[in-house]
């Protein structure tokens, strides 16, 4: 009976280490670099979660110009994809005010990790847009990437 209670013991307290070696995985900070995209209509294939890794997908972003007089030869910044991936975050939010967004982007694992934090103001149900676009140097030839996002209402704002 007594070596039961050892073995069991130790196999709690090996599962418990090997829980706790792979929840600590390495995370490395990588630079964003913000891109201001202009005279796109967002909604539809301009939004979500988009990861954007030639000139062909970048160039349609463009199918969706926005119909403004200013917009009819807006080109896109320039961005060598050889070298480059753009992430893309365009997601929509209720709130009496636009949301208050950050974001950070790391590297788990050889995974890039897009960590956004989303803070709705207010209870209002009108769509407010997030619009985020990181330029990020490429750490190998096609990374996965994967979003992570937080949402928290607060519902106690006044405006």
């Amino acid at each position: 009976m007594r070596n039961q209670f050892f073995t069991l013991i130790i196999l709690i307290l090996g599962l418990f280490n090997y829980s706790f070696v792979n929840t600590n995985s390495e995370q490395n900070p990588i630079e964003c670099k913000s891109l201001d995209i202009g005279c796109l209509q967002i909604g539809g294939e301009n939004s979500g979660e988009l990861i954007i890794r030639t000139n062909e997908e970048y160039q349609r972003l463009l199918l969706r110009r926005s119909p403004h007089s200013d917009c009819g030869n807006y080109e896109l910044p320039l961005i060598d994809f050889n070298n480059h991936i753009l992430i893309g975050y365009i997601k929509g939010f209720k709130g009496c005010k636009e949301p208050i967004a950050n974001h950070t982007i790391s590297e788990v694992n050889g995974t890039i990790q897009f960590n956004v934090e989303v803070e709705e103001l207010g209870a209002c149900k009108r769509l407010n847009w997030v619009t985020i676009w990181c330029m990020v140097n490429k750490t190998e030839e096609n990374p996965t990437v994967s979003f992570k996002e937080t949402i928290t209402t607060n519902v106690n704002y006044k405006n």
